[in-house]
């Protein structure tokens, strides 16, 4: 009787290891087989928290240094002055509105003084810096919150397809383009 509990022991333990040994195949099977998805999903990942989190604006007129600047998604015109070195004292500041909430490539341009027209305005030089749908090559398209390669060329086929976007609300025929994507981007395209 001793000896049946050491035999149903031992092929116990036996069975026990075998199993594993096939499970840890199994899973070093699947790693090998489909590494691409795994891959593919972290540069997703990636690419949207890079899309996320960033915003370039180009600061022109009377500041310290003009150019482009990368600023925190949600960033105000008075923090894109403070990264240009800040108002010149030229600078007619009454006519800019520093607590207006930037957008990804928007221009913001500081006027001089004696820039004013007769109105009291500084010269218009506000920039529609909305992408067109209708005409953007894949670069331009990957600017917007969500938009990788895949998606652009996504967006380009199905508009030379349709013969060209008639409304905004239309890039949501586009596959992988739905409600809630479309809200992230509906203030940042045009046809």
């Amino acid at each position: 009787m001793k000896h049946v509990w050491q035999i149903f022991l031992f092929l116990t333990v036996l069975v026990s290891c075998l199993t594993g040994c096939g499970r840890r195949q199994a899973m070093e099977i699947e790693e090998e087989t489909f590494p691409a998805v795994s891959s593919f999903e972290e540069e997703s990942q990636e690419e949207t928290e890079v899309s996320r989190g960033t915003l370039f604006v180009d600061v022109r007129g009377a500041v310290a240094k003009p150019g482009v600047y990368e600023l925190p998604e949600k960033s105000r015109v008075f923090q894109a002055v403070e990264a240009a070195g800040g108002l010149l004292p030229e600078a007619l500041e009454r006519l800019v509105n520093q607590a207006a909430e930037l957008t990804d490539g928007q221009q913001v341009y500081i006027p001089f003084e004696g820039e004013e027209t007769e109105g009291g305005q500084a010269p218009l030089q506000e920039t529609d810096d909305r992408v067109n749908i209708n005409t953007a090559g894949p670069e331009e398209l990957k600017t917007l919150p969500g938009i990788g390669e895949a998606r652009a060329a996504d967006i380009i086929a199905y508009r030379e397809a349709k013969g060209g976007f008639s409304s905004i609300e239309e890039i949501m025929q586009v596959s992988g383009i739905k409600d809630a994507m479309f809200q992230k981007i509906r203030d940042k395209i045009k046809v």
